[in-house]
């Protein structure tokens, strides 16, 4: 296993720190050398997919800008966890009536936590599937997100050839 020193080890030093999110030069022994080697990682608090599915069996997406890809893209929604209390299961709740003001009678977390990127970051996103969505309320507002309702076979087609998010995709083969 690789050894990781914590924060307060004088062998981690945050570069940048801004909207949530980090850059961090930290130190590690190669479990292969046992030498120690530095790298750059970045990461920011763990976050959640929710692939939403009405009671008529339409999935629930929206179009919102996204600034890394810098352009309009097709969204399942999500986000970050609030607080180091909320669970993701709890920030999954509370992102879906958020961005599209619906409630699940049953959500189903599918499988383990996958990390952004497992050579250049810590944070994880865990996956969910919401059965049984139904409106509520009015979204909260506080983003800009266009919501759609996609039928569930040409959102799988979208999975397979246009989606840009790998965890979006990753949401819906592993609810298959």
């Amino acid at each position: 296993m690789v050894q990781l020193w914590t924060r307060d080890d004088t062998k981690t030093q945050i570069l940048i720190a801004k909207y949530g999110k980090e850059v961090r030069e930290e130190w590690f022994t190669n479990p292969r050398t046992g030498a120690e080697e530095d790298f750059l990682l970045f990461g920011m608090r763990d976050g959640m997919v929710i692939l939403p599915i009405t009671k008529e069996g339409m999935v629930i997406a929206g179009y919102q800008f996204m600034q890394g890809a810098n352009k309009v893209t097709l969204e399942l929604p999500g986000g970050r966890v609030d607080s180091v209390g909320e669970s993701p299961a709890e920030g999954a709740r509370r992102e879906l009536l958020e961005e599209t003001g619906c409630e699940a009678e049953e959500f189903i977390e599918l499988g383990p936590p996958l990390y952004m990127a497992t050579r250049s970051s810590w944070a994880r996103v865990s996956l969910f599937l919401a059965l049984g969505c139904e409106k509520v309320q009015e979204p909260d507002g506080s983003e800009e997100i266009e919501s759609v309702l996609i039928s569930l076979g040409e959102w799988i087609r979208i999975a397979h050839e246009d989606l840009e998010e790998a965890y979006m995709v990753a949401a819906t083969f592993r609810a298959l």
